[in-house]
């Protein structure tokens, strides 16, 4: 009987190969969420009663600069020519993926293989934040830094052709539609002041071994700082943030902007200690927000050499067990027999739970969160 059901299990197989199946990704990764965003896809095949298909999905998933998560998944479906289902990661990264399809009985005991494997490279992005109030926008601290054009009559003598490489947000798209050629702004006839918010985010570490309490603090500094963005654009959409990385500058001020910053922004490990990066900062920048977590032994050196006026600090830090609630908890997984968590051996790192204290005077407000890192 099983070398019958082997026997037509393969024969589906073969008929199967005539057919293009798909895994499509319909919208942004977010780690640790399980909302509906994939999709498996066929050309109207319709395997026997007793048969299914079968998406085999298995990859790596680089959580830290030398951590990975062995992930593998299997999407079944009969008839449906297309089959949604949600794909929960436990942290943020860059997800390689290996899928194909194979036909296997309802009983478990037989399957069959009948096309390569595919290769897809997703970005999961940090997690949501959905236990805080956005940022009270009045106690901002920003400085007047880039100056605006109003529209004018005159305007079209402030530019110069468009050059490949120039800034979307410098093209006049007004002058564009009446000229049916491209222009670059080049100098204002009017000004108007915007406000500049200045934001550094520091994934430093001297720890080389990267503990899943590490990973986790990390990831929830990420989905801060992402929020804390999000929610003064969407009060203050004329904002423009530079957000400096290490040695590395990047500016945002429009919707699709910000949301390249956060698939960028999931792909950021761990690194080494660069020197000051406040070095290079202009000496006018009124005010700065830092975003950090306690392997961050360098913040209070940060912060004294920093050459400008306020800054608030939001930092994590990790603990075995919260207290009154104050703090977050994280939760990894819902479904352990779907990783190989490897990495859970890796010993507790005693940096991720003691933040370094930093001198009264030096900042003008920290904010040390708790986290709670749970397995499931």
């Amino acid at each position: 009987m099983l070398l019958v059901l082997a026997l037509v299990t393969r024969v589906e197989a073969k008929r199967a190969a005539g057919f293009e199946f798909d895994w499509e990704s319909t919208a942004p990764v977010v780690a640790r969420q399980s909302i509906v965003t994939q999709r498996i896809v066929h050309t109207g095949f319709r395997a026997l009663p007793f048969l299914r298909i079968h998406m085999r999905i298995r990859g790596r998933l680089r959580v830290g600069r030398s951590r990975t998560l062995h992930v593998w998944r299997e999407v079944s479906y009969a008839h449906e020519t297309e089959t949604p289902f949600s794909f929960r990661l436990p942290l943020c990264g860059t997800f390689h993926a290996q899928y194909g399809p194979l036909v296997r009985d309802v009983f478990g005991l037989c399957r069959a293989r009948f096309a390569a494997e595919r290769e897809k490279v997703l970005t999961v992005r940090p997690g949501f934040v959905t236990d805080r109030r956005p940022p009270n926008i009045d106690a901002l601290q920003g400085n007047e830094d880039r100056n605006r054009m109003k529209s004018s009559d005159i305007e079209r003598y402030f530019m110069r052709d468009y050059i490949p490489g120039d800034r979307e947000r410098d093209i006049n798209w007004k002058a564009a539609s009446r000229f049916s050629e491209l222009f670059t702004r080049i100098s204002p006839v009017t000004q108007e002041k915007t406000q500049l918010i200045t934001i550094f985010f520091r994934p430093y570490s001297s720890i080389a071994s990267e503990s899943i309490e590490a990973l986790a603090i990390l990831e929830r500094c990420k989905s801060m700082l992402l929020f804390f963005v999000r929610s003064v654009h969407a009060l203050h959409p004329e904002y423009l943030f530079r957000v400096y990385i290490g040695n590395d500058v990047v500016e945002m001020e429009t919707d699709e902007e910000i949301e390249q910053f956060g698939a960028d922004l999931g792909a950021q490990h761990f690194r080494n200690y660069v020197l000051v990066d406040a070095v290079g900062v202009d000496e006018h920048v009124a005010g700065a927000y830092v975003f950090t977590t306690a392997c961050d032994t360098a913040l209070p050196e940060f912060v004294g050499s920093f050459r400008g006026g306020a800054v608030e600090v939001f930092r994590t830090y990790a603990v075995a067990r919260l207290k009154d609630d104050n703090g977050v908890v994280v939760r990894l997984f819902d479904h352990l027999d779907s990783f190989l968590p490897e990495i859970l051996l890796v010993p507790k790192s005693r940096n991720t739970r003691s933040p370094v204290p930093v001198p009264a005077g030096l900042v003008t407000s920290i904010t040390d969160e708790a986290v709670e890192v749970k397995l499931a």
